[in-house]
């Protein structure tokens, strides 16, 4: 009986490895596929593990749709980037999810660093909506209180006019993490 623990055991974690040994599937634009596992994030690309050869190659952004879990079916919500077209053109962002709902919130951070007395690194967050149902994104850059950046704000936002009124009040400007505000409150009250 001892014996027969030990098998089933020993077959139940060989499964378990298995399937998480090769746990990301890249679709590509064209309606293909190919399963096995991100092995490194590039700014325009990524190194993939393919599962049926073991062998890694390099695939661009543009060339993909997204990456989903091999088990699930279903993109990542967090913890992995997601791929998204910017809306206008042909390019393909690698973005990090904040929030998902009737909006998605995505985010980039970019880093920059300036040399003098001494050196300073400075973190931007550069901010992307996607209303549910759409794989296009938007940029919103800057902060809340800027009018170009107010202008884009009020015209995607045009279906929630209690949430426009808050943006035109000014709201939103004091906050930090004023663009994830904005989604959550469009999640909840809109």
């Amino acid at each position: 009986m001892n014996i027969t623990l030990k098998v089933v055991f020993f077959l139940f974690s060989a499964g378990v490895f298995a399937q998480s040994e090769y746990p990301h599937v890249l679709l590509f634009k064209d309606g293909t596929e190919v399963q096995g596992k991100v092995v490194v994030w590039d700014m325009n690309a990524l190194i993939f593990r393919k599962a049926s050869t073991d062998e890694k190659q390099s695939y661009r952004y543009k060339s993909l749709k997204s990456i989903i879990n091999s088990e699930t079916r279903k993109e990542y919500d967090k913890g992995l980037y997601v791929l998204r077209q910017l809306k206008g053109t042909n390019q393909t962002l690698r973005l990090t999810k904040a929030i998902s709902g009737k909006m998605d919130c995505f985010y980039v951070i970019k880093e920059g660093s300036s040399s003098g007395i001494s050196d300073v690194t400075t973190v931007n967050f550069l901010y992307y909506f996607c209303k549910k149902g759409e794989n296009e994104v938007i940029p919103v850059k800057w902060r809340p209180k800027f009018k170009k950046t107010k202008k884009v704000l009020i015209e995607y936002f045009e279906d929630c006019p209690d949430l426009i009124s808050k943006i035109k009040e000014g709201y939103f400007e004091q906050i930090i993490e004023a663009f994830e505000r904005m989604v959550i409150y469009y999640n909840t009250k809109c």
